[in-house]
């Protein structure tokens, strides 16, 4: 009996995904459970499982093309098999979608020797008992797949190892590293950005840290500043929105995206209902994803629905720097240094630890005045820098 493939959703929110590679071809046999196809969303890609054994009996789907999810795009049945109709779906499953996704990365082996290889690929490497860094891979940009494996493992050879990237060469870019390439150009094209630029005082905030941390409580100037943020929005709700081409939609969760850099990528995982969580509930969130992020195992739903992004560099000293706005998002918040600056008081000048924050908006959605009243509110609030909210307990505002 005939079995259809489907494309499989991930997530929630994932509507589509794009075919990057059939892994077999028409008339080859396949067991079950063994990788079928690599499929690519917006953020991730993975290999999808086949749901049955037999033969692929026909290809309804090529590479290249985007289909909506949970529609058919393979079929799997016995030799010889006549289709005279696509039969009742069966979900397709995939190993990413049921456990971790790897976020795709230009799969080449950098000068630190480490290899990127599809999670199937590395799991069989590993109960084969063989190193994956002595296969060289035929997926996308080199990438090594489960068949690379067992062909590896049946032929018992050493292959040469892949050759360094040469100066001058062209590194081609994965399916996921157009997407976002092609997202972030399309921001910066259409979505007209303007940029609000302000100083804050943080010699508050560093004393409410490390009272914190006093009381045996570690949390970061990152965890502190997503909870004061996701109080403003919730106070401005215009900039917790996303824009849709049939207007402006106001979102009820405060969801903020926490940019991490993961190797030579990055990647934006959510911390959801940011405010109505505590610092604490943050920091144990934000730890969770980052070390996730880094170690290339976030979910689909790990990185989708924020309503804002957070991006800090001032871990390399950066003072002030410009985001590109994440879409379909309407506000980036761009996070320097916190640095001995002289200020000016009645009468004196002193040292003061200092930070400032850049704010980028879409000027479809949000007008000059509303975007200053929600910076103004966020100095406001990490001046004050008070415990009670970053613990919701409720306070006059």
């Amino acid at each position: 009996m005939a079995t259809t493939i489907v494309m499989p959703q991930l997530a929630s929110t994932m509507e589509n995904g794009t075919i990057v590679k059939w892994l077999k071809q028409v008339g080859e046999e396949i067991a079950e459970g063994e990788a079928i196809i690599e499929i690519t969303t917006d953020k991730v890609d993975v290999e999808v499982e086949s749901p049955a054994s037999g033969v692929l009996l026909k290809i309804l789907a090529n590479e290249g093309d985007e289909i909506p999810v949970k529609q058919p795009v393979g079929v799997i049945g016995e030799a010889g098999e006549a289709i005279t109709e696509i039969p009742e779906t069966k979900e397709t499953e995939s190993k990413e979608a049921k456990d971790e996704v790897e976020i795709a990365k230009t799969d080449f082996q950098r000068p630190s020797g480490k290899v990127f290889a599809s999670p199937r690929a590395r799991r069989l490497a590993k109960e084969a008992g063989l190193d994956v860094s002595d296969v060289i891979g035929s997926g996308p940009n080199g990438r090594i797949m489960g068949k690379d494996v067992l062909k590896y493992a049946k032929e018992g050879k050493k292959p040469s190892s892949e050759p360094k990237p040469i100066p001058g060469e062209v590194i081609k870019l994965s399916p996921i590293q157009k997407m976002v390439a092609e997202r972030l150009t399309m921001s910066y094209r259409t979505a007209p950005h303007i940029d609000l630029v302000i100083d804050v005082n943080c010699e508050k905030m560093i004393e409410l840290r490390n009272f914190l941390k006093a009381q045996g409580v570690s949390v970061s100037y990152n965890d502190i500043l997503a909870k004061f943020t996701a109080i403003a929005l919730r106070q401005y709700p215009k900039l917790n929105s996303v824009f849709g081409e049939d207007g402006i939609h106001l979102m009820q969760d405060v969801n903020i995206g926490v940019a991490v850099a993961a190797g030579e990528d990055l990647v934006v995982p959510v911390v959801k209902n940011a405010d109505k969580k505590t610092v604490i509930e943050i920091a144990s969130d934000s730890a969770r994803i980052i070390k996730l992020a880094r170690d290339k195992k976030l979910s689909l739903d790990d990185l989708s629905g924020g309503t804002l992004t957070i991006t800090n560099l001032g871990m390399f000293g950066i003072r002030s720097f410009k985001a590109i706005i994440n879409p379909p998002q309407v506000a980036i918040l761009a996070v320097g240094t916190i640095e001995s600056r002289a200020i000016v008081i009645p009468g004196q000048i002193i040292a003061q630890q200092m930070m400032t924050l850049s704010l980028s908006v879409d000027h479809r959605a949000v007008n000059g005045a509303q975007a200053g009243e929600f910076l103004a509110r966020l100095k406001e609030l990490l001046e004050m820098a008070s415990l009670d909210l970053l613990m919701n307990r409720p306070i006059s505002l």
